[in-house]
């Protein structure tokens, strides 16, 4: 792995000709996913995909036309904070499992999809490869819990790149010291650029962890860039054709180059002004993504959208909170009644296939009463880990 400090080599990457050609060459089959995708098959956006990836994605397809274990429940674990941080920095994010362990304590069910976060880019820290990226706990609890009947999501609060061989962080704007422009997205893809060489290492990084699960036969739902348009991260909010660039790029190094077959991409962005309704004005197209949806990080209220947004792709509550109550983050009252968040979806959006709640004091652990944790784990139509039976999915 490339440390903070050094700089990297690109020893053994395709060069830019044979990595355009491969692109190229791509192209067909992705044209002819299209073609699939329009007849209403769930095809993955890889032409390689694994069979674990295409029986999930298939089984997550045919999941709203149940009458009855129709929406897999989830829940955030944490992020890839290295050893050496201290608690006093992030520790309040570090990747552990007290949190499901709670849910399963009060509800008597484990959740049926685990999720974690493979760059904790919110603070400062020398060598941010190892110190927000660190997977040698992370992965092997990912690995067991998904031999155990659960599946895996990922996403990421990836730092700057332009921090790369600094000391990380930054990945809200806000963050950025006075002064510092934001950064040009379309440099991530530009060669020649700085902004490139160390986009390519980070995704390397990303890499070697998602290689690992992909040798363990596990399935990730990659979410590399979340919120796209609803948040103040470097990725978000920009202009439209720089992201959908910066998408298929992203998809293309790590499907053609890395060989990554084990990802279902998931693309989510909402529209604050229409209630927060699903928005495809960022969407790189179907070609590149498998799974759309929302993050659901406020309280109930009115339908966004009561009808499938989409209905070419699997949908999602990709995170599924509450409004925050209390601070410090370690902490807050349980008072909420997640059943009532519960109906809402099971009203307005009865084709999400799952829901991924968040860590801490915005999600069940932090903020649902004991009593509306048990009635919505054990809904009828829900399913927990060991209830997710893609196994049995046909191809």
């Amino acid at each position: 792995m490339p440390v903070a400090g050094s700089k990297h080599t690109g020893k053994g990457r395709l060069s830019r000709r044979r990595f355009v050609k491969a692109a190229l060459g791509c192209a067909a089959a992705l044209a002819s996913n299209a073609g699939a995708l329009a007849a209403g098959e769930p095809t993955p956006a890889n032409p390689n995909a694994s069979e674990n990836a295409r029986k999930l994605l298939k089984f997550l397809h045919g999941l709203p036309q149940r009458a009855q274990k129709r929406i897999i429940s989830g829940h955030l674990a944490g992020g890839a904070v290295g050893p050496e941080v201290p608690d006093k920095l992030s520790g309040w994010y570090r990747f552990k499992l007290d949190e499901i362990r709670y849910l399963h304590e009060v509800s008597g069910q484990w959740v049926g999809l685990i999720g974690a976060d493979y760059c904790a880019g919110f603070y400062d820290f020398p060598n941010p490869l190892h110190s927000q990226m660190y997977y040698d706990e992370m992965n092997p609890a990912l690995i067991e819990y998904w031999n155990a009947g659960g599946l895996v999501a990922i996403t990421t609060h990836q730092f700057d790149p332009r921090e790369l061989y600094r000391d990380g962080g930054q990945c809200f704007v806000k963050q950025l010291p006075k002064g510092t422009p934001a950064l040009d997205i379309a440099r991530l893809y530009t060669p020649g650029c700085e902004e490139y060489d160390n986009f390519r290492v980070i995704m390397d990084r990303w890499a070697e962890g998602l290689g690992e699960l992909q040798r363990h036969g596990v399935v990730v739902i990659w979410r590399p860039f979340n919120e796209v348009t609803n948040s103040g991260k470097w990725w978000c909010r920009q202009p439209a054709e720089k992201f959908k660039a910066l998408f298929r790029y992203t998809f293309l190094y790590l499907t053609l180059e890395k060989k990554l077959n084990n990802l279902l991409w998931v693309y989510d962005a909402v529209d604050k002004s229409r209630g927060h309704a699903f928005n495809l004005s960022h969407y790189p197209g179907d070609e590149f993504v498998d799974i759309v949806g929302v993050t659901m990080n406020w309280d109930s209220g009115e339908p966004a959208q009561p009808h499938h947004p989409y209905p070419k792709k699997v949908f999602a509550c990709v995170e599924f909170n509450v409004p925050a109550a209390g601070r410090p983050w370690n902490g807050s009252e349980r008072n909420y009644d997640y059943m009532k968040k519960f109906r809402w979806v099971i009203q307005h959006m009865p084709y999400a296939t799952f829901f991924m709640s968040w860590d801490r004091i915005a999600g069940p652990y932090g903020r649902g009463t004991p009593e509306s944790l048990r009635q919505m784990y054990n809904h009828p139509w829900v399913l927990n880990r060991g209830e997710v039976d893609w196994q049995s999915a046909k191809l």
